[in-house]
């Protein structure tokens, strides 16, 4: 069995190209890696940033290692939908707050 080579700890699934396809990398090299590893490199980057910052196993596993072993979803909409709506109870708690301390006192 192979090993992500980014994670090394899910079985390598899927073969990733370390030039996008998209970009011109149909014949260039690519590495194994597990499918959450996959889904989260193309969740994460741009086509164009692939190409231009984060075309070797090194510069991934950089990346990988320094946001806490984890991909970030750059390019969910539900990120920003729970930020507002933790923005939301935020104000809504301290207006509550305030009304408490206005009518009661500290």
């Amino acid at each position: 069995m192979r090993f992500c080579v980014i994670c090394e700890v899910r079985e390598a699934k899927e073969r990733h190209h370390l030039l996008p396809r998209a970009r011109g990398g149909s014949g260039y090299r690519t590495i194994g890696v597990c499918r959450e590893c996959g889904k989260g490199i193309h969740k994460t980057f741009k086509n164009k940033q692939l190409e231009n910052n984060y075309n070797t196993i090194s510069r991934l596993k950089e990346y990988y290692y320094d946001n806490g072993c984890q991909w970030k979803k750059g390019k969910d909409k539900k990120d920003k939908k729970i930020k507002e709506m933790l923005d939301y109870n935020d104000r809504e708690i301290r207006r509550v707050m305030g009304w408490f301390e206005d009518n009661y006192g500290k």
